[in-house]
């Protein structure tokens, strides 16, 4: 399976745990407020993998992908990195479902979806690959700038 592929795969498999997890969060949320944020980010989530699927579908129709590398799975050493990323930021919401607390859970989450296209970008061998996961990596290091402003100002609302 090429580097492209591999990756798509990985960035599918993450955008797909994250929505999840955010969407399974806000019902565990018992204020409306958290859990409309919470759908929110779920909706985020599910808007990134709609981008990475159109690459996905884009790559597979321009090089005539066979159908099997269509199918594929993450590799399990990934796999088990997304399920951690995700899982650690689950726990992190529910033990503390303040707005602060899911800002700072989908913050770190949002970090270390960003470390982790950044280590896959070290290892990829062709330079498309490195491209898009670099692109990945901006995209989540974005997200974790723009809500670490929301922490900030909603400690700042809270102090005030």
């Amino acid at each position: 399976m090429s580097d492209i592929v591999q990756l798509l795969l990985t960035a599918l498999e993450l955008q797909r745990q994250g929505h999840h997890m955010y969407a399974r969060a806000a019902t565990r949320v018992g204020d409306p407020v958290a859990r409309a944020v919470l759908l929110a980010l779920a909706q985020d989530e599910r808007a990134h993998e709609s981008i990475i699927r159109r690459s996905y579908d884009a790559l597979a129709r321009g090089k005539r992908m066979a159908r099997a590398d269509a199918q594929a799975k993450v590799p399990e050493q990934t796999f088990k990195r997304v399920k951690q990323i995700v899982g650690a930021t689950c726990r992190q919401i529910l033990q503390n479902p303040t707005y602060v607390g899911i800002y700072e859970s989908a913050r770190d989450m949002e970090a270390r979806s960003c470390d982790l296209y950044r280590d896959l970008a070290a290892q990829a061998s062709s330079r498309e690959a490195v491209r898009f996961l670099q692109l990945l990596a901006t995209a989540e290091h974005t997200h974790m700038e723009a809500l670490g402003h929301f922490v900030e100002a909603t400690r700042g609302a809270a102090a005030a």
